[in-house]
């Protein structure tokens, strides 16, 4: 009750109106604030999409960022307590890669959501899982409908082997 997140982005309001900020409040039992937080070096977008956390200094975001043209890359970041980092994240796509759901469970075992895609029209929009060991992320293979575009919207975890996807 104490100790709640919610993230997405903002428009600069002193700047161009495409260009986004990424936004994260914090609510601390009594009001909401916000956050200062990183954004990708020579975007224009960067968006946060999802939250979650397993204590008051282990907390992933997770999002995407481009500079308004290809590719577009995956976006995570990390709170340790004391601020908010981005972390390397795969983008294994040369067209799109985004996120839009997190579930962490521990320290070394966090996951998350979204769809990548590459340049030829021919390429299909794919499922993207994404998975944190402790050390750094690494993309876990996802089933795929053939000939339609596959993207994952949410994630939700009721133990380290029982994780769930929906898109």
């Amino acid at each position: 009750a104490s100790d709640v997140w919610a993230v997405g982005w903002a428009q600069d309001p002193d700047g161009p109106p495409y260009v986004r900020h990424t936004l994260i409040e914090h609510f601390d039992g009594t009001d909401w604030s916000i956050v200062s937080s990183p954004n990708s070096p020579g975007d224009y977008f960067n968006e946060l999409h999802a939250v979650s956390g397993v204590s008051a200094n282990d907390v992933w975001a997770v999002g995407g960022a481009h500079n308004g043209h290809a590719p577009s890359r995956t976006m995570i970041q990390h709170w340790d307590g004391s601020g908010w980092t981005i972390v390397p994240s795969p983008s294994p796509a040369d067209q799109l890669n985004a996120l839009h759901g997190v579930v962490a469970l521990s320290a070394n075992d966090v996951w998350a959501v979204g769809y990548s895609s590459g340049a030829v029209a021919q390429n299909p929009i794919d499922t993207l899982v994404l998975h944190w060991d402790g050390v750094s992320w690494s993309q876990v293979p996802s089933p795929n409908v053939t000939g339609v575009a596959n993207q994952l919207f949410g994630i939700a975890a009721l133990s380290a082997n029982d994780v769930w996807a929906v898109g």
